[in-house]
């Protein structure tokens, strides 16, 4: 994540020659960048092991269940966070399945993350209250107010000459009130 974040901009460079970090330093970097194609696949595998988890506690309710599910939820909208942030329209799927998933529009999964932080927040731990290494609601908050604080860029509708079809929305103050908690 750092190195696909920072390399690509003027805040870092790395003088390491591994491959595929010269293409991030200078932006020359394609689909085929090991570290973009790393990423890529272990964000899905991460959301692959989290719907397998849900799917297969969905009929339990008993109190360390519900948490955990809560927990699992706020890790798969992060994941969707980050593919989100880093490469727009993205396939989506909530389940685990045989048929490959559809491709969703930045927006849509702007407002899916949007939701699906705000749905688990209610079920996880009060900050500083869980065990040590357990997400709690300050990082569904975290995360909430970085989606926010780039809302208007997810939520800006393109075509496929990159021409602007329909202007996002800013979300400056969900971003500093979510900051603020």
């Amino acid at each position: 994540i750092w190195n696909l974040n920072e390399l690509s901009t003027d805040e870092a460079i790395c003088s390491w020659g591994d491959t595929g970090i010269p293409e991030l330093n200078f932006n020359s970097w394609s689909d085929a960048n090991d570290f973009s194609k790393g990423l890529y696949g272990r964000f899905y595998f991460n959301i692959t092991l989290t719907n397998h988890f849900l799917d297969q506690t969905k009929d339990l309710t008993d109190e360390k269940t519900m948490r955990q599910r809560a927990e699992a939820r706020f890790m798969r909208a992060m994941n969707y966070y980050y593919l989100l942030d880093l490469f727009g329209n993205v396939p989506f799927t909530e389940v685990v399945a045989l048929e490959p998933p559809q491709q969703i529009k930045r927006k849509d999964l702007f407002t899916w993350v949007e939701k699906e932080l705000k749905e688990a927040e209610a079920g996880m731990f009060e900050p500083q209250q869980g065990p040590y290494y357990r997400v709690d609601k300050a990082a569904a908050w975290l995360l909430l107010s970085r989606l926010y604080l780039n809302g208007e860029v997810y939520t800006t509708v393109y075509d496929k000459d990159g021409v602007v079809l329909e202007a996002g929305n800013s979300y400056w103050n969900e971003a500093a009130l979510y900051a603020k908690k």
